[in-house]
């Protein structure tokens, strides 16, 4: 128990610190008070634009998102009914209390892998705004996809691969 304690305080620790790094850096971005690239065509080239103000909005809603995730996460392992996990159906209570523990850090680290692909798309953004006209080569946009996808893909397979070692530990 101490384990997940110490693991739920470190996970914890790294979300606050990515959601201030990505507030500071959408605070770099939007304070040029000049409109801001964000969207960009398959050439690279910049085809919308934001606001500084529609910038900082966009991430109060994008932090209200990662919360709300995060939260929906760590609340569906202690709902009556569970999660749609075959093996939980047939947990018994301690079971499902450490499955539940286990969900509450795991959210935890979900809401870093978003908080830091959102960090990163803003570091891209920051990065083709440095340029004249601003641009963004497409490469960079799918490395980004492809490590966060990598990033769901691993946690997915550690609900998995922990639901089975919580039926196999109390059994």
């Amino acid at each position: 128990m101490q384990s997940i304690t110490r693991t739920l305080t470190r996970a914890k620790i790294v979300f606050i610190a990515l959601i201030a790094l990505y507030w500071l850096q959408a605070l770099v971005v939007a304070g040029a008070d000049t409109p801001i690239a964000t969207h960009f065509g398959l050439d690279g080239r910049a085809n919308d634009w934001m606001s500084s103000g529609g910038f900082l909005m966009f991430h109060c809603w994008m932090t209200a998102l990662i919360l709300a995730v995060r939260w929906f996460i760590a609340a569906s392992a202690r709902w009556q009914q569970g999660i749609n996990i075959p093996e939980y159906r047939t947990f018994s209570d301690t079971q499902k209390h450490l499955f539940a523990g286990f969900m509450d850090v795991h959210s935890w680290s979900f809401g870093c892998l978003l908080a830091g692909m959102f960090l990163a798309i803003d570091g891209l953004i920051l990065l083709a705004n440095t340029r004249v006209p601003a641009s963004l080569p497409l490469v960079f946009g799918l490395l980004l996809t492809m490590v966060f996808l990598g990033g769901m893909g691993w946690w997915t397979l550690r609900i998995f691969t922990e639901v089975k070692n919580i039926a196999q530990k109390v059994q």
